[in-house]
């Protein structure tokens, strides 16, 4: 729980500083102001949390091993919004518990997932009308897990998906750049040859984020609602090697208002050390194994540049 005093001086790092306190001085977790509600299995399991966790990802933990899930859930829960945010927790609670009771469910889907409901349920839709822009609610503001079949979910999500594509064959919907600065760094080798030219740069459309998701085989495109108002900002991360190739390496999402970096993912959302949600290795290049490993260093140089902070969990 140290992680708390480095928070700077938000309401919702005071929040955590305060459980902190609680603890320390022998309170117990259940009975401070958490976000979730906790049995004592579940307190306990979250004390119990790898030190690299943050608070909100060790709460998940205690909860989904709490209700009977395995690591590998946890891990895949906690890579997606789930493991930064208790907003609206009396509904996600059920849909961890979906998740759950669904233990044959390959983790890598959770994300997925989770981006589908949050989409139907949350994120208002727009049309344009007499050659005006008018919002209108979300596509499903009642979506309710209960009663849910798993396989038909998958459908649904495999089909929102298509049409997140399809959005690529429609004219751009742009917004404003964040205000970051994009990165350009050159590496050299030991004699100050130049080897490779690595950039960060900021997604300012719908096909920018339509492309990034196809290329790099994971779900980008539900963020484009998030860029046009402003809460968060997509990057691309892309090297060129010395025979003038360019490769996209990472997706980078940014929360804007509190400048951190809320996820950093390789193609099929991997880390990068190569596993993805759900510990596994997927059976990439060795060409892309190498960029995705030097892509942590890439991201310290633009974090250290721009002033970033980031979870620890990303």
């Amino acid at each position: 729980m140290d992680i708390a005093w480095f928070l700077g001086e938000e309401d919702e790092a005071r929040q955590q500083q305060g459980w902190f306190v609680h603890v320390g001085t022998g309170g117990n977790i259940r009975k401070a102001d958490v976000p979730l509600t906790l049995t004592k299995k579940m307190a306990h399991l979250f004390l119990e949390s790898p030190h690299d966790y943050t608070i909100y990802e060790a709460f998940r933990r205690g909860q989904i091993l709490g209700l009977g899930g395995e690591e590998p859930l946890v891990r895949a829960v906690n890579s997606t919004r789930l493991g930064s945010s208790f907003e609206c927790e009396d509904f996600w609670h059920k849909v961890v518990h979906f998740f759950v009771n669904n233990p044959m469910l390959d983790p890598d889907e959770v994300g997925p997932i989770v981006d589908y409901i949050h989409n139907q349920k949350y994120v208002p839709r727009e049309e344009t009308v007499g050659g005006e822009v008018v919002q209108l609610p979300p596509e499903q503001p009642n979506f309710s897990i209960k009663g849910r079949s798993m396989v038909k979910l998958l459908r649904q999500v495999e089909m929102w998906h298509r049409q997140l594509a399809r959005q690529n064959r429609l004219p751009a919907k742009v917004w404003a750049p964040s205000g970051l600065n994009e990165l350009d760094w050159t590496a050299t080798d030991n004699y100050g040859n130049e080897k490779e030219r690595w950039t960060i740069t900021e997604l300012l459309s719908v096909k920018e984020l339509s492309l990034e998701g196809r290329k790099m085989h994971h779900c980008v495109g539900s963020y484009a609602n998030n860029c046009k108002t402003g809460r968060s900002s997509i990057w691309t991360m892309q090297v060129t090697t010395p025979e003038d190739e360019t490769h996209r390496v990472m997706t980078i999402a940014v929360k804007n208002g509190s400048r951190s970096i809320t996820q950093a993912r390789g193609k099929c959302n991997a880390r990068p050390n190569g596993r993805t949600p759900s510990g596994k290795r997927r059976d990439f290049s060795k060409a892309y194994e190498r960029h995705l490993r030097k892509s942590r260093h890439v991201l310290y140089l633009w974090r250290e540049q721009e002033g970033l902070s980031m979870s620890h969990g990303v």
